[in-house]
């Protein structure tokens, strides 16, 4: 499995002020969007346009193996825009260093780096449970599933907010019991139901 998440900032380098940013910019865009086309990975790569001057693009993606086109598009806009800046997080199971930890490319200053990735790493028990081991994500996803809609799991009643009064007395929707009417209070509900 090889799933990357990133994003970048797009800056030619050269100041704001410099007569030669903007002359740059216009070389520079049709050759950024040239350079995703060429991926054609549309749907991995997303550029947010310019606005107060800042161009980012992030990316995303899950793919069944190595996918060296994610790296060769950070080491373009490294060389080709070397202002910019940005976090690619890679996660290669196939990578017999790696394969149970996320990688971090650093983009700084035209400079392209790999780091260890303090956050997320060791992939195994981090983000899921070691084989045979009890799930503790179970134990939430199946919470979250049950989790009534009306009160969003706080149990209380969304008109009084579990004070069960109104302006003019009781409140009308829980009848005084500050409780959710529909899940009684426990924040909980059957999904079947």
């Amino acid at each position: 499995m090889f799933e990357f998440h990133g994003w970048v900032v797009i800056r030619s380098g050269f100041d704001l002020d410099d007569p030669r940013y903007e002359e740059d910019w216009i070389r520079m865009w049709p050759q950024l969007e040239e350079e995703l086309r060429l991926f054609g990975r549309p749907d991995h790569f997303f550029i947010h346009k310019r606005v107060n001057e800042l161009v980012s693009v992030t990316c995303s993606g899950l793919r069944n193996h190595h996918q060296e086109w994610v790296m060769d598009f950070f080491r373009w806009v490294a060389s080709r825009a070397p202002g910019s800046y940005g976090l690619l997080y890679i996660f290669d199971n196939e990578d017999p260093q790696y394969e149970n930890a996320f990688r971090v490319h650093h983009l700084a200053k035209g400079e392209l780096k790999e780091l260890d990735d303090p956050f997320l790493s060791p992939y195994i028990p981090t983000l899921e449970d070691p084989d045979g081991a009890p799930s503790s994500i179970q134990d939430k996803a199946e919470r979250a599933f049950r989790v009534c809609g009306e009160c969003v799991g706080s149990g209380e009643c969304i008109a009084c907010r579990g004070e069960g009064k109104a302006a003019n007395g009781l409140c009308p929707m829980c009848l005084g019991t500050g409780a959710c009417k529909n899940c009684e209070g426990s924040g909980l509900v059957d999904p079947a139901e």
